[in-house]
């Protein structure tokens, strides 16, 4: 004899044993009640139970239908850790857009339930989907950065061959809009302007944008190869800058939002991205943000970018959904915001300047803007199967960028203008006529700064100062200052026999000479015997006891 438990649950993997997979669902709904209602009656009159006969799928029941006729999965979003799962559907239609994928399930799952139950409700619904949470296999994300999951397969990078997608050997959330294409060529576009025929090719428009600067176009062919190779760890954020508009940065933009497909394209903002909750449909299933609304304020500073470094570093970030549970999750793709100027960054730690990657749009095309490139050229097939082809075949960049000069300078303006430490050495140290500079003329110096600059700042403590500006010698090669050992005390000598004007632009009146009328005599330091401070790199200190 059975339990009534025992009968749905064997008599349901019987019926799905033989069960095409091809069959509608209302049609399993008829079928398996019936069948379940005939073991029963069968039961009951060889045992002389008295179970129910069910006149509807119970949830139980229809949880092993979906799983069985959907092949649903629990996809592991966090393999490195305890997450909760997303349930996902692999799908399998060669028509379909999300074709080769594993599609979030739930949506799908409450479809099937109302199939299999007319009268189900969304408890039912609810409770179908924690029963096969609990039944589907766990399935892991596939990270592997060499593979490139395109429209018509798999690509990979280290062997640039294209395999076909398989359910069981790669487990991908989302993939390149365009098919990869062996035989893809540089498509030319002719135009009729002002000035008589236009010929636009990428390569040539490219090169255009990066100012004919060879460093610079091989850096944005760098970038777009990244994008399209979302499981690299490249580990940047990527800015666009310009301070003028219709200089490119835009299109560029254009170009890899339609190589990468609107679905799997976020347009969230560095501030909505700091300051919005539940960014989770931003950013979950989306190969690449791309942000061309980023209006930067010379008065505010951006706060919060400690989101925007998970992402660009593929560490767990916590999705959240209104109304729906949340879970870790790492984003692997890219992060590109189109910025007016530098940023102003609440966060100045070192971390958080190692992950920027500044490129600077120079040219500018005010009067020559092409209005077809947006709408026709760069979303036009051929031009976005050339540029996958060239990116995954022609660009050789494993998990770092080729960063030219200019892009180095750009993030040094940054550092500058978000520290001012950084800002005061930047426009002292040019100008220091002393060989030892003492500590405590540094910090008031720098206290001095603020005051004239930002008044509204208040200052470091003195070690703290000590501490940042010893990093920034440190981290510059070619400082005309070192510091041998910020405790060591050295004597002065005719090291500070100089007149330094900037005491007295800085009001430091410790280090000032008041007995003199002069004010280059007044800048001359007495009594200055001792000091601890940095040294110039031409002359090497005297040490002396405390």
């Amino acid at each position: 004899m059975m339990t009534r438990n025992a009968i749905l649950r064997e008599t349901t993997a019987e019926y799905l044993r033989h069960v095409s997979l091809t069959t509608p669902l209302e049609n399993v709904e008829e079928e398996l009640v019936a069948f379940i209602k005939n073991k029963i009656y069968n039961h009951n009159h060889i045992y002389h139970t008295a179970y129910k006969a069910p006149d509807r799928l119970d949830n139980a029941v229809m949880a092993d239908v979906i799983v069985h006729m959907f092949n649903v999965v629990n996809i592991d979003c966090n393999p490195d850790g305890d997450s909760e799962t997303m349930l996902a559907i692999y799908d399998n239609d060669k028509s379909s857009r999300d074709y080769g994928l594993y599609v979030p399930a739930d949506d799908l799952i409450a479809d099937a339930v109302r199939k299999l139950n007319y009268l189900a409700k969304q408890s039912d619904i609810k409770e179908v989907i924690i029963s096969i949470k609990l039944k589907a296999p766990i399935a892991h994300l596939t990270m592997d950065k060499h593979l490139v999951p395109v429209a018509n397969g798999v690509f990979d990078y280290s062997t640039k061959k294209l395999y076909p997608f398989d359910p069981d050997k790669y487990v991908f959330l989302g993939k390149m809009s365009v098919p990869f294409d062996a035989t893809a060529v540089n498509p030319e576009f002719e135009f009729d302007t002002e000035d008589g025929k236009f010929i636009f090719n990428f390569d040539k428009w490219l090169m255009e944008i990066a100012d004919d600067r060879k460093e610079l176009y091989d850096l944005l062919w760098e970038v777009i190869s990244s994008v399209c190779r979302p499981f690299a760890h490249f580990d940047k954020l990527i800015f666009f800058v310009s301070n003028t508009g219709a200089n490119g940065k835009g299109s560029l933009l254009r170009a890899i939002r339609s190589l990468c497909g609107e679905r799997r394209t976020s347009s969230i903002s560095l501030r909505e991205l700091s300051e919005d909750k539940y960014i989770g449909p931003a950013i979950f299933n989306k190969l690449v943000i791309l942000s061309d609304e980023n209006r930067v304020s010379k008065n505010k500073k951006l706060e919060g970018l400690e989101r925007a470094k998970l992402l660009a570093t593929g560490d767990i970030i916590r999705i959240e959904y209104k109304y729906r549970d949340s879970f870790d999750f790492r984003f692997s793709g890219r992060c590109i915001f189109c910025l007016n100027d530098n940023l102003k960054l609440e966060d100045t730690t070192g971390s958080a300047y190692r992950r920027i990657l500044s490129i600077p749009f120079l040219r500018s095309f005010v009067g020559k803007e092409n209005k077809y490139l947006k709408s026709t050229v760069l979303v036009d097939e051929r031009v976005l199967r050339y540029i996958l082809n060239h990116a995954l075949m022609c660009v050789d960049c494993d998990e770092d960028y080729h960063i030219p000069d200019i892009c180095l300078r750009e993030l040094d303006d940054i550092k500058t203008l978000n520290d001012p430490i950084r800002e005061l050495w930047k426009e002292i140290e040019p100008v220091l006529v002393w060989d030892i500079v003492p500590f405590s003329w540094l910090f008031e110096v720098y206290k001095g700064f603020l005051r004239k600059n930002y008044p509204s700042e208040k200052p470091l403590n003195r070690s703290v100062f000590i501490d940042d500006l010893l990093d920034i010698l440190d981290e510059e090669e070619d400082s005309l200052f070192y510091c041998e050992d910020k405790g060591k005390r050295y004597r002065t000598g005719d090291m500070m026999s100089k007149s330094e004007i900037l005491t007295y632009m800085y009001d430091v009146r410790d280090f000032m000479d008041l007995t003199q009328d002069n004010i280059y005599l007044m800048c001359i330091p007495v009594g200055k015997t001792q000091v601890r401070g940095i040294l110039r790199k031409t002359v090497k200190g005297d040490t002396c006891d405390e």
